[in-house]
Parts: C-alpha cells; sequence; structure tokens
C-alpha cells in the first residue's frame, strides 16, 4: 500500500505499454483475420474449374466474374485496416491514461465498452465482406455448369471443406493434421509430368476415397470453428458489459477437437 511504490509501478507499467515495439493493426488483424486476405483465391478457382472440366469459354467466364467481384472485396475492405490501427490505438490511449491516474488495477476503469462494440461491428463487416466473395464466387462457377459438369459439383463442395478445414488456426497445434494431401500430390505430379498414367490415375482414385473418408472429419472441425466463434462473439459482448469471461464455456466447443484432429493424422498416416 506505499504509494510511491504504487507510483513506480504505474510509471513503469505505462513506459511498458509505451516502448512495446508492435504493430497494433497486426494485432487486430491476427485476431479478426486479415480483411484485405480473401477466402477464396485464383488458385482455388482453378483448382475447381480443374475438377469441373471446364472449357475454354466456361474457364475465361468464370475468371472474369472472379477479378469483378475480387475489385468488389477489395474495395469494400480497404478501410477496414486504417480503422482497426485507429481502434487500437484508442484503445491503448485508455489504457495509459489509466495507468497514469492510478486506475491500472481497476477493471472498470480499463475495460472500453465502446471498444467493444466498435471491434464487434468491424469484425462483423469483414466476416460479411469475405463470406459475400466466397459464396459469390461459388455461386457463379456453379451456375457456369453444364449438365453433363453438374454430377462433379459435389467434389468441389468436398474440397472447399478439406480446404478450410486444413487451413483453419484449430489444427495448428497438431503435426500432420493441416496437411492437403491432394494439393502435395497435384503439386508432385505437375512437377514429375513423365509419370505413366496408370499410376497417376491409380493415385488419383486413392486420393478420392481416402477425401470421401475423412470429410467427415472436416465437416466436424467447420462445425466446432463456427461454434467456437459464436462463443468468442458472446464473450466479447458480455465483457463489453463487465461480466468476466466464462473460459469454460468459451472453449467447450473444442472439448474433441484433440480427439478429431488425431483421427484426421492417423487417416493421413495410413
Amino acid at each position: 500500500n506505499d504509494p510511491a511504490a504504487i507510483e513506480q509501478m504505474n510509471a513503469a507499467m505505462e513506459d511498458a505499454f509505451s516502448d512495446m515495439d508492435m504493430d497494433v493493426g497486426a494485432m487486430m488483424n491476427e485476431a479478426m483475420g486479415s480483411p484485405s486476405s480473401p477466402p477464396i483465391a485464383l488458385a482455388d478457382l482453378e483448382r475447381y474449374m480443374k475438377m469441373l472440366t471446364f472449357t475454354d469459354d466456361q474457364h475465361q467466364a468464370a475468371i472474369t466474374i472472379f477479378k469483378q467481384r475480387f475489385e468488389n472485396f477489395a474495395e469494400t475492405g480497404k478501410d477496414y485496416p486504417r480503422q482497426m490501427q485507429d481502434m487500437m490505438n484508442a484503445m491503448m490511449k485508455k489504457v495509459n491514461e489509466a495507468i497514469r491516474s492510478g486506475e491500472g488495477g481497476d477493471p472498470d476503469a480499463m475495460a472500453d465498452k465502446d471498444f467493444q462494440a466498435k471491434a464487434a461491428g468491424l469484425e462483423a463487416k469483414i466476416k460479411k465482406n469475405k463470406t459475400d466473395l466466397e459464396t459469390g464466387v461459388l455461386t457463379d462457377l456453379k451456375d457456369l455448369l453444364n449438365k453433363d459438369q453438374e454430377p462433379l459439383w459435389p467434389k468441389v463442395e468436398m474440397a472447399r471443406r478439406r480446404e478450410m478445414a486444413t487451413r483453419s488456426q484449430l489444427l495448428m497445434m497438431t503435426v500432420g493434421a493441416k496437411v492437403d494431401l491432394r494439393q502435395v500430390v497435384e503439386r508432385f505430379t505437375a512437377k514429375h509430368k513423365d509419370l505413366p498414367t496408370p499410376a497417376t490415375t491409380a493415385m488419383v482414385a486413392v486420393l478420392d476415397d481416402h477425401d470421401a473418408k475423412i470429410d467427415p472429419l472436416f465437416t466436424q472441425i467447420l462445425e466446432m470453428q463456427t461454434k467456437a466463434e459464436a462463443s468468442q462473439e458472446e464473450m466479447r459482448a458480455n465483457s463489453g458489459k463487465g461480466a468476466m469471461p466464462d473460459m469454460e464455456k468459451m472453449f467447450a466447443p473444442l472439448r474433441d477437437l484433440p480427439v478429431i484432429a488425431q483421427r484426421l493424422r492417423r487417416a493421413h498416416e495410413a
């Protein structure tokens, strides 16, 4: 309870915040997902068109539409990084002011309900912008199919689930679980074009069977991710009202993740 010691501690905390060598915008990007990073890329589109046996005309139409949608995506989200930076700067300023006033240990003084509301609003905008691009591109692609190609569409849906699950941060800590075997094999066959046709045909057949077997695991992972995101949104909303976060509830959707990740890794090894 020594006033001089408390003042010295607050000054040290303020210096620590002031001296932090960090890009606060990058911190927000990590938390929310970079607003400028598209959820579906041209390379993804090229893979899907190959699966769907697109003609040259279909290919050109799909590329043209994709570029138009991507331009809209980039235009809509062009100010989001700056807004992230401004919000983080305002929050850090409030923290520093609380420290200077001697209220650094008071949760009410440190809380910024306005920041919580603005961050949630910006995150919703970023998510909508990404969802609009992804949904729009896939819808456009499906609309270009002819009757002979329509039965191939489930392969694209399965590929999308596989790619989204292997890109998920939920699998980050499980060695081997994030591997997309199909893309590994595709890169290998593209590099070794002299492989005999029976060999490549056999590899494709094995991959098709493998994808079908592990698709339910990818579905579970994506469902977990959706529930975890909803839980995090609820936690942020409650924390903006001054409530303490329920950590057990927040992590409940991920309870079965280690088991599923291990099953996925073993399936790849098999």
